[in-house]
């Protein structure tokens, strides 16, 4: 069993530092396919039934994915109630707009009960001049001798819908230079993406008592599948870290797995507390490596360089 040195300060964040290793690292296996929840595969399934149906203009066969009792609201706030008022609806909709298309991509689901989920999703649809608009919408779906059925299908105003920018506002305040209050301490820099979508964490730790000097990159962003901010962490020495964060009021709960460059596998849940504008505290509890349980860590003080 290695000993993994001590995480020098927090904005490493890094689950498992990967000092000392003591046998050259195995080729790291190949990642595995992100698993589809059954919630997810409902959906694109319905998605893609709606969009067959729609692009033939078939307005029963749209509507009988839909609920007895379903609703439909407008993004102008109209409400349809009713199966045989939607097909009514989509009969006048295909007949004003002859030739019409529509394409559809579902965002998010998330399982509600063992018979109900909701989705999120975007709406392209396109006229037969090559002209396009895009909405977002969402959906509840509950399960009814044995098959998925739409109860609720709600149009968003383009204003409405959250983009991944403003998920993250939360953590604005993370960007900046940061660095540790002991000495010889990491230093990171954290700044927006181009696009506003994602905050890019770049980190160095000087190497002491043997240990070699360490630099990294980690990816924070929001996860529209599990409705969460997640993060990514890419070390020097091949680690790789994945994270999930929780907002606590005025701290956030961190969740840490990485993988060493040899494949053993640690984690730890991390506490990070924003005292002001310019500083940080957090600890670290739960450290575990290979199976076995390591000290905790903390609390340490993360201050902003002026």
């Amino acid at each position: 069993m290695k000993t993994p040195t001590a995480i020098a300060s927090l904005l490493l964040l890094a689950a498992i530092p990967a000092g000392a290793q003591d046998k050259p690292a195995a080729a790291p296996a190949p990642a595995a396919a992100a698993a589809v929840s059954p919630e997810l595969a409902a959906a694109r399934e319905t998605a893609a039934a709606y969009v067959t149906a729609y692009n033939k203009a078939d307005a029963a066969a749209v509507a009988a994915l839909f609920a007895d009792d379903a609703e439909w609201i407008s993004n102008e706030g109209v409400q349809t109630s009713g199966r045989a008022a939607i097909e009514g609806l989509l009969k006048s909709v295909f007949a004003d707009s002859k030739g019409r298309t529509i394409a559809l991509e579902i965002d998010a689901a998330r399982k509600i009960t063992e018979d109900v989920f909701s989705v999120r999703g975007e709406a392209t649809v396109t006229d037969p001049d090559g002209s396009s608009a895009v909405n977002e919408f969402t959906a509840v779906h509950v399960k009814r001798d044995g098959k998925w059925a739409i109860t609720e299908f709600t149009e968003l105003d383009d204003e409405s819908a959250p983009a991944a920018a403003s998920l993250l506002q939360d953590l604005a305040w993370f960007a900046g230079s940061w660095k540790s209050t002991e000495p010889d301490g990491m230093k990171c820099t954290v700044e927006w993406s181009p696009s506003g979508s994602f905050l890019t964490r770049t980190f160095s730790i000087p190497g002491a008592d043997g240990v070699e000097a360490r630099e990294g990159t980690e990816i924070i962003g929001w996860d529209a599948e599990q409705e969460q901010v997640r993060s990514w962490v890419f070390e020097s020495d091949g680690s790789f870290t994945d994270r999930t964060w929780t907002p606590d009021g005025d701290r956030w709960l961190v969740l840490s797995r990485t993988v060493l460059p040899d494949g053993e596998v640690g984690s730890e849940e991390i506490t990070v507390s924003k005292v002001d504008d310019d500083k940080i505290s957090w600890s670290v509890a739960s450290r575990s490596l290979g199976g076995e349980t390591l000290p905790n860590i903390g609390p340490v003080t993360i201050v902003r360089e002026k």
